[in-house]
């Protein structure tokens, strides 16, 4: 069996050659690096007056590849949020004509992680075979990791004296246990 590999091995040669996919540590990953391609922000700002808000958000990844150019594995981060002020979101009114949105912000934003092919070849597999969803918790988290730091904070920042709301203690892609709960249980807010 030297040399050889299939769907559930490392290739030989790396550091944790012949161990199982879920056993890859992702800690060896170098940090990822996030290059913001575009920012849409649209409010209505009132002078002298911070809004406190709400926050509704739509977070997609999308388009694995590997860039043999750059050396790394890419993908697109794109995010929208819808700002409501506080007490007027929709999971906090009884009828969608009751809701107040202060603005919007969308953002595109490519994540890249540096890296041989080999490193990614299955997680692009899996992701254009079964989804995002459907990548190891641990590998999903490593590429979301500095986006609430890296790009959603600065985005924050320039509203702070319009609206505060956009950066609360947020994940992007619920942990599994989270989402079968979320399944199960159901929360009213839909």
């Amino acid at each position: 069996m030297e040399g050889t590999t299939s769907n559930n091995w490392l290739p030989a040669g790396n550091p944790n050659e012949y161990l199982p996919l879920e056993s890859r540590n992702i800690q060896d990953l170098p940090v990822p690096d996030y290059y913001v391609e575009g920012v849409d922000i649209d409010i209505e700002p009132k002078e002298g007056e911070t809004i406190p808000g709400q926050v509704a958000m739509d977070f997609e990844m999308s388009d694995p590849e590997y860039n043999e150019y750059a050396g790394g594995f890419r993908c697109q981060a794109s995010l929208d949020m819808q700002l409501f002020t506080e007490g007027n979101a929709p999971w906090q009114v009884e009828g969608e004509d009751e809701t107040e949105q202060f603005g919007e912000a969308s953002m595109e934003t490519i994540v890249f992680v540096s890296g041989p092919y080999s490193r990614f070849e299955e997680y692009i597999e899996t992701w254009d075979a079964n989804g995002y969803e459907a990548l190891d918790e641990e590998f999903i988290y490593h590429l979301e990791s500095g986006i609430l730091q890296h790009v959603i904070t600065p985005i924050g920042d320039l509203l702070s004296n319009s609206y505060s709301g956009v950066v609360p203690r947020m994940i992007f892609t619920p942990r599994f246990d989270e989402q079968d709960a979320n399944e199960e249980t159901p929360t009213g807010n839909e």
